[in-house]
Formats: C-alpha cells, structure tokens, sequence
C-alpha cells in the first residue's frame, strides 16, 4: 500500500498519520516517534534485531538519531492495513530532549525504543478529526513521556540554541561552522562539541536536518523538486534526494505524494 495521509509542518517538527509502507534501513539524523493505531508494525535495528508494534500491545516506540532502523511496516502474512502516527523532531526542540532522555545510554536496542515510549501507549489511538496529522496527539503522547522522566528538562546552551536560530536562513549560501561558531563567540570546535553532546547530532548532520525541513517547506508552496534542492543548499536534486531518504527513509516525491498537507 502507498503512503497516503495527513501531514502538518511545524518549525522542527513534522507529523503525518495515515497508510505506510515499508521504509528501508537508514540511520536518521532526527528522532522519531512511531505510534501505530491499525495493523502491525516491526522495527528492526542493524543487526537484525526486530519488535513489533501493534493495537493492544506494545504500539508505540521512540526512535533515536543516530541509530540504524527499518520499518517494514507490515510482517510476512499480515493485512495490509497498518495505519500509525508519525513524528519526526529536532532534537533541539525541548520535546525532542525530552524524548532523548527517555531514550538514556541504552539506545542500540529496539526493545529500548520501545520501553521508552511504555508511558504513553494508553494514549495511542487513531487522531481526531479536527487533527488530521496527529499533530495535538504527538504533544499529548511527548507531555506524557515528559512527565514519565523524573528530574529537570535537558538544558540546552544558549550558544546552541542561537546557532540553531541561524542556521535556516543561510542554508542556500552554505553554513560553516567556524563562522558560525564566531558570530556566537565561541571557537569551532567547542561548538561542534556542543552540538553532539546536548543534541546528539554532529554539526553537520543538524544543518542535513535544517535542510530537510526547508525543502518540505518549500515544496509544500508548490516549488519544483529541483528549486527545493537549491533553496535547501543541496548540490543538486540527487543530493537532496540521498540526504532524505538518509533521514525519512523516503525521497522527496514520496514524501509529498498522495498526502494532504494540513
């Protein structure tokens, strides 16, 4: 079955509920949330090691960046009807720290994943009518993992937080790092240290990240494929194409094919 459904946009998060279909093995550079409401669902790490996901069972999962997963979304024999909630979030976002502190060390196994998101299942259920997405369903599902996780929410610094800030609005002129690093006062290297220790991301891959969302930002107004790569600060479309199937598992025309932007 095709992908098929609702998708919302937020700054640093996107949420899509409806069909899906299976996503190859990719190393995201976002963390994920996965919340299936019909069907069955297996996550599978590198080494072949596989969960499963499914109504009045364990159903939901947190995906961490950085770790290698597929989700063939429906078993060998199972229906094919597996409908599930989709979150994919900036781990700069307070909810994505929150998600990442879920998550803790013990993030290479999928049964961590799901273990992480234990708190929430009794709220995984298909989105209401008036949140086609599931968007007010994922904040509801994160406030309830957040308040699973005792102690203050991750801090980020402030330095992060202001390159964070930067970073879209020189993606087609390109981003380096140590003039970044200068405009916020401190030294490249710091910085970079910075971004992977409190968003578990190098530099790069974030600004990978940055230029992902603004490609579904661009083609959500309508612009051509090849227009969204050069506003995103890709090389070329086939560029844009292999940094995305690296974070969503899907190129870009999957993404904005047979789906309703809400």
């Amino acid at each position: 079955m095709a992908w098929a459904g609702a998708v919302h946009l937020d700054p640093g998060q996107l949420t899509y509920y409806g069909t899906v279909s299976d996503i190859p093995l990719h190393s995201s550079i976002a963390i994920g949330l996965i919340l299936v409401t019909e069907g069955v669902a297996e996550l599978t790490d590198e080494a072949g090691h596989t969960v499963e996901l499914r109504p009045g069972g364990p159903n939901a999962a947190v995906l961490p960046p950085g770790e290698s997963h597929a989700k063939p979304m429906r078993p060998d024999g199972a229906p094919d009807d597996t409908r599930a909630v989709l979150a994919v979030l900036d781990p700069e976002r307070p909810e994505g720290q929150r998600l990442m502190a879920r998550i803790g060390a013990d993030r290479h196994r999928p049964q961590a994943w799901v273990d992480a998101a234990a708190p929430a299942t009794k709220l995984v259920r298909p989105p209401a009518p008036d949140d086609p997405a599931g968007a007010a369903l994922v904040a509801e599902v994160v406030r309830e993992l957040a308040a699973a996780e005792p102690g203050p929410a991750p801090r980020v610094h402030p330095a992060v937080r202001r390159a964070a800030e930067l970073i879209p609005a020189r993606l087609a002129a390109g981003v380096e790092l140590q003039d970044l690093a200068a405009e916020v006062g401190l030294s490249a290297s710091r910085l970079g240290h910075l971004f992977a220790v409190e968003l578990g991301l190098p530099y790069r891959a974030y600004v990978r990240w940055s230029r992902l969302q603004k490609v579904v930002q661009v083609l959500r107004e309508g612009a051509t494929l090849t227009a969204a790569a050069h506003a995103a600060g890709f090389t070329d479309s086939a560029h844009m194409n292999r940094v995305c199937r690296s974070v969503f598992g899907l190129n870009p025309s999957q993404l904005i094919s047979n789906l309703t932007w809400v």
